[in-house]
């Protein structure tokens, strides 16, 4: 009944890093982790393998790559695919996420896994990790899906080199209207 749960900026105050011992060879790690205030920053954590031997590989997580936010979670990740959703007082869709990882030394024993965070806005938590003999079944999504604009055209602003205030436009305040989702198909 608990979870590492790391620093970002919104929560300075928790662990930078935590070190989970392991002792074992594997040829695949799985994890189910989370972040709140995924959406920003280049780097949520990282977790570095750290092998007997001395040497390590680290694994870098990266917001809306290897990881997104717990509230309203999405199917659209490269890698990962949401493996829990459920609801709590606060939001009615919560979740966390698959993320699966094939090491490139399986012969070696692994020593302990570092989670470390990046210090920037994502405050990630791990709510698992799990270590297989076989690499990892989960294959990363390869679709890619383009936008056309060949029919979109320039807008020239009618005003130039000084700021403008239109935050008269806004209806205020935000998310009086409830959540903007994007859905699987890529529609709000």
């Amino acid at each position: 009944k608990s979870c590492i749960v790391l620093r970002g900026t919104a929560r300075p105050y928790f662990p930078g890093e935590v070190a989970v011992p392991v002792n074992a060879k594997a040829a695949c790690l799985y994890s189910l982790h989370t972040a709140a205030w995924a959406g920003h920053g280049e780097r949520a954590f990282s977790y570095v393998i750290e092998y007997e031997d001395g040497q390590q590989a680290e694994i870098p997580v990266r917001p809306a790559k290897e990881i997104a936010d717990w509230w309203q979670p999405s199917s659209a990740l490269e890698g990962p695919l949401v493996a829990w959703r459920g609801k709590n007082p606060q939001c009615p869709d919560v979740g966390v996420y698959l993320f699966a990882w094939n090491n490139p030394a399986p012969d070696k024993s692994i020593r302990q896994i570092v989670l470390r965070s990046a210090n920037q806005a994502p405050v990630p938590a791990c709510l698992g990790i799990t270590l297989s003999q076989q690499p990892s079944a989960l294959k990363a999504r390869t679709s890619v899906e383009i936008q056309d604009t060949k029919d979109w055209f320039p807008y020239p602003m009618p005003w130039k080199n000084f700021p403008v205030d239109v935050s008269f436009l806004l209806d205020a305040p935000a998310g009086k209207r409830g959540f903007v989702t994007v859905k699987d198909d890529g529609h709000f």
